[in-house]
């Protein structure tokens, strides 16, 4: 299944028949957009696929329909029966859809004085503000992530089609390409690990262009599999940095100290000094950390949407919209918005016992992450309570080697401390350390490559932000603990509900929190050497 783009699309009656002729042509402008930043010549050839979603109220909606039928452009056909009115349909189409189109007659001012249809679905998205009240509630109401808005104003002979905001077209511009870039790499990731008791609970039986939430929970899964793929080659750069910085070291101390009179010694210095600034530019060009912390963060917003979509009964596309907590991280991570619209949820149907959703998200959630938190705290399944089966290791080699260094990075100051009491000694002939006098120069190597292999390791701990992540490790316990016996006392479907929505909240927040702290620590090498 590839993934998703939805386009909506609002269109007023146009007066004339020349008018709803410009209209449809109108979608051409569009997808040409589409087709330029994806780089290929044809929609069959997109990496995703792009949908469009329509009410077909409207003369001017049917015959974009027909164009998008020309251009072999999918389209879905909304049932606004049974609705609240332009308002609900303003709703759904501003929490589904990455963009909307809204075609109107150039003649009138869409946001001026204007009662159009058009105008009362899009000016919710234009001037949310006027939505509010004092009586509602900031996060079940607030749409802080919107759509990008592509204003068609048809004249006469001609027509006018730009995105309505400010600058909004070089970021949907940009937003295209990493959305076309992150669909390809979804494409040719094959699923590494999934919990299959958790999976075999979300799938049920479903009829035919339906989906149900355990291809939602696959969906996240690819993200996790990207972000484990480029995580092995960001760990990799760190290896080879911090490797290099010790031959450096190591090759210099030993040319100035110890075999002074072999200068091939300094070819092996030039060599690794040459090899680590193109292995610096590659991972940089590469960005391996980056898509690394991007993806883990998306697998991440998507495993906790999940829950809270399992914890939630009603229509999954009025569900708390994690679009939000993105957009107020304030990330370079705009797609990871979008990613979350990009599967069907209007499509997802389900039944679930409220004991079997409250089952879930006590299990599959709250001890699941208990557990992953004192894995990463005590680097061993033995010291974590209450396990009742193997966890999926979570600590890598790199970081469990970091987390003995950050307990024995001491032995190192005393051990050159007690090296330069010696050397000292020696220097001055005191009693038995005379004899010590022919190996002064390998002590004195010792006592420069040392601190050296320290500051390395410093690097790496800093790198990976080890103590701060430590610190969230604990907050995160205390805190899931706490919300285990808060929903472990709760037996209604919107306590279970209230509350699971308030822990994903909390958990959003804390994973963009780790984004930006880790962001900031790119490859590089050790004290700048």
């Amino acid at each position: 299944m590839k993934t998703k783009l939805y386009l909506g699309l609002i269109g007023d009656e146009l007066s004339q028949e020349n008018g709803l002729k410009m209209a449809g042509l109108s979608l051409h402008s569009f997808v040409e957009l589409l087709l330029k930043n994806a780089q290929v010549s044809d929609i069959a050839s997109l990496p995703f696929e792009p949908i469009l979603l329509t009410y077909l109220i409207t003369s001017t909606e049917k015959e974009i329909h027909r164009e998008a039928e020309k251009l072999n452009l999918t389209t879905e056909v909304l049932d606004p029966l049974g609705t609240t009115g332009e308002v609900y349909q303003a709703d759904f189409l501003i929490k589904k859809c990455n963009a909307l189109m809204v075609v109107h007659d150039s003649a009138n001012s869409l946001f001026e004085g204007n009662t159009s249809r058009a105008h009362a679905i899009i000016e919710s998205v234009v001037f949310p503000e006027k939505n509010i009240t004092e009586n509602m509630e900031y996060f079940a109401n607030n749409d802080e992530f919107l759509p990008f808005l592509y204003e068609v104003r048809v004249f006469e002979n001609e027509v006018l089609a730009h995105f309505y905001r400010d600058n909004e077209d070089d970021g949907f511009n940009t937003f295209i390409t990493d959305f076309n870039n992150i669909s390809s790499e979804l494409n040719a990731v094959s699923i590494q690990y999934t919990d299959d008791n958790l999976r075999e609970s979300l799938a049920f039986e479903k009829k035919e262009n339906e989906y149900n939430l355990a291809e939602f929970y696959d969906f996240g899964c690819k993200f996790d599999a990207l972000a484990s793929n480029h995580q092995t080659r960001s760990n990799l750069g760190f290896w080879v940095l911090f490797s290099l910085t010790l031959i450096l070291g190591a090759s210099f101390l030993l040319y100035a100290k110890v075999f002074t009179q072999s200068p091939w010694l300094l070819i092996v210095y030039l060599t690794a000094y040459t090899g680590g600034i193109f292995t610096f530019y590659k991972m940089k060009k590469k960005a391996s950390l980056k898509k690394h912390l991007a993806y883990r963060l998306c697998a991440e917003v998507l495993r906790l949407k999940l829950f809270q979509l399992v914890s939630y009964s009603g229509n999954k596309t009025d569900a708390f919209q994690f679009e939000k907590q993105v957009s107020l991280a304030n990330v370079k991570t705009d797609w990871v918005a979008h990613i979350v619209r990009a599967f069907p949820l209007h499509k997802v149907s389900e039944n679930i016992a409220i004991s079997t959703r409250k089952k879930i998200i006590l299990t599959s959630l709250i001890e699941e992450q208990l557990r992953y938190f004192n894995v990463k705290l005590h680097g061993n399944t033995d010291k974590v309570p209450n396990s009742t089966h193997k966890p999926k290791p979570k600590l890598d080699g790199l970081e469990k080697l970091l987390h003995r260094f950050t307990n024995t990075g001491l032995s190192i100051v005393v051990f050159c401390t007690f090296l330069m009491i010696v050397v000292t000694l020696t220097a001055f002939k005191v009693s038995v350390f005379y004899k010590l006098y022919p190996i002064k120069h390998i002590i004195m190597f010792l006592i420069g490559f040392l601190p050296l292999v320290g500051l390395a390791f410093e690097q790496l701990v800093f790198n990976f932000a080890l103590e701060e992540n430590e610190m969230r490790y604990h907050q995160q316990i205390s805190k899931f603990k706490s919300i285990k016996r808060w929903l472990s006392a709760t037996e209604s479907e919107v306590g279970i509900a209230k509350i699971t929505n308030q822990l994903c909240i909390e958990c959003a927040q804390e994973n963009f929190s780790w984004y930006t702290t880790r962001i900031n620590r790119q490859h590089k090498p050790a004290s700048g050497g």
